[in-house]
């Protein structure tokens, strides 16, 4: 994968996410940044169909990962409502398999997203 005249973006996206990939020559966190219809077919050696869509749905169930252990120990409801947008859920995604699938990677990239703290305002928005 040729980031030269991407690594800007990269960066930029790596300093947003507070994630270093451990595989960067996977390409997982620039397949997550990739659109459908970006025309970025083959990233890490991979053919990537239709821009970041799979890394979106493996990301939402790394995101359920995360967050299920703390909401089951609080003993909390929360609403089932989809709280993040496919790029943020492709970004995990990415982390994800970068990482060896380490849910401390998937929690460490939310935090710094502030996705708890969003979870907790809407939860409990008197706090």
């Amino acid at each position: 994968m040729s980031l030269a005249h991407h690594q800007p973006k990269y960066e930029r996206a790596e300093a947003i996410i507070g994630y270093r990939p451990q595989k960067f020559e996977k390409g997982y966190l620039w397949e997550a940044l990739q659109v459908a219809g970006s025309g970025q077919n083959r990233i890490g050696g991979r053919l990537v169909y239709d821009g970041n869509k799979r890394l979106a749905i493996l990301g939402d169930t790394a995101m359920a990962l995360a967050i299920a252990g703390p909401w089951y120990e609080r003993d909390d409801t929360l609403a089932s409502t989809k709280l993040a947008a496919n790029l943020i859920e492709a970004v995990v995604g990415a982390v994800w398999l970068d990482s060896d699938e380490s849910i401390a990677a998937v929690r460490q990239v939310m935090e710094a997203l502030g996705f708890f703290a969003m979870v907790i305002f809407i939860s409990f928005p008197h706090i």
